[in-house]
């Protein structure tokens, strides 16, 4: 393996790297604004980029960029920008050895909101498939009733999930004498979570071979 390659190497650089944003940014933000701070900050990134482009000759893309790609491109950037702005500002408010661990929950963000977004088409299809097996032998005067009911079950449900993620969670705290939520506090959430799901198989493990045939044009006789 090309250890030039390797996608440790370039990982453990990062958290270096990071490592010394810290240290070198609560020295460097003292006595100076924040914002005016993390400004001075992205125009050395600029420099620093250009000049690795140019050494590299990669100033010109291998293909043309997708409308996709440069939208999702400028909202990393916004959000890169409001998340030093924060985190500047936060270490000139407070020590460096309490600010680095909490900015470390970046990691716990990107996997939930990436669960959160990457899932929704998947969750807007299993939604719909549930109400149409769940709707399938209700009358259909008594259609607009079981339409309320169903969602009043699925609010409650999700409310449910979250309370009892979150006992989960502050109890972890609690165990660990943890004043702020800390990654591992969030494992057991997780896992709770998972086990969740898991026990919700079971109802589903009790419907018909044939259940849903019918809607899908297919009689239980074929």
């Amino acid at each position: 393996m090309n250890i030039r390659e390797s996608w440790v190497l370039f990982a453990l650089g990062s958290a270096f790297f990071a490592g010394l944003t810290a240290l070198f940014g609560k020295i460097g933000v003292e006595g100076i604004n924040s914002n005016l701070a993390t400004f001075i900050r992205t125009i050395v990134i600029l420099l620093v980029t250009a000049a690795i482009l140019s050494l590299r000759e990669e100033w010109r893309p291998a293909g043309p960029i997708q409308s996709k790609t440069w939208i999702f491109l400028i909202l990393s950037g916004i959000a890169t920008g409001l998340s030093w702005l924060c985190y500047y500002r936060a270490l000139q408010l407070g020590p460096v050895s309490k600010v680095a661990p909490i900015d470390k929950l970046s990691v716990v963000f990107a996997i939930v909101l990436g669960v959160l977004f990457v899932g929704g088409l998947s969750r807007s299809i299993q939604y719909t498939s549930l109400t149409t097996l769940s709707y399938a032998e209700i009358p259909k005067n008594l259609m607009s009733s079981a339409t309320s009911f169903s969602a009043l079950i699925q609010q409650f449900a999700q409310s449910f999930g979250v309370g009892l993620t979150a006992l989960v969670v502050r109890y972890a705290m609690v165990q660990r004498g943890h004043a702020i939520v800390a990654p591992v506090d969030l494992m057991p959430g997780f896992w709770t979570i998972g086990i969740a799901s898991l026990v919700s198989m079971a109802f589903f493990l009790r419907l018909h071979a044939q259940a849903g045939a019918d809607m899908g044009g297919r009689g239980k006789d074929e």
